[in-house]
């Protein structure tokens, strides 16, 4: 319940977080796990590729985070339940300027 209270409060505040990899967030010190969508892994990648995919995903999400942070797109978060066990991270929705972060372009 602490976790939901620091992030609730900072983006109440209207704190941006940072990318912590193509997927995941960290705000107010608490990481959370983006839903509706899935990106190579970063910390545990299972071969060079994947490594530079999962590399490039989080540039891509931290460009938009910087994106909102100037203003330049509205981007929100709505924590959700988890589905399934996230190793401690709070799970949440992203939308950008009010469509789905996951949505196809």
């Amino acid at each position: 319940m602490l976790k939901e209270a620091l992030v609730t409060i900072a983006l109440a505040l209207g704190q941006v977080p940072s990318a912590i990899d193509g997927d995941t967030v960290k705000l107010a010190g608490v990481s959370t796990r983006l839903t509706d969508y899935d990106s190579p892994e970063l910390f545990s990648a299972k071969c060079p590729k994947e490594h530079a995919l999962a590399l490039q995903a989080r540039r891509e999400l931290q460009a938009l985070l910087t994106l909102a942070e100037a203003g330049s797109l509205k981007m929100s978060f709505k924590l959700t339940p988890c589905a399934y066990a996230n190793y401690g991270r709070l799970c949440a929705e992203a939308t950008i300027d009010g469509k789905p972060l996951a949505a196809p372009t």
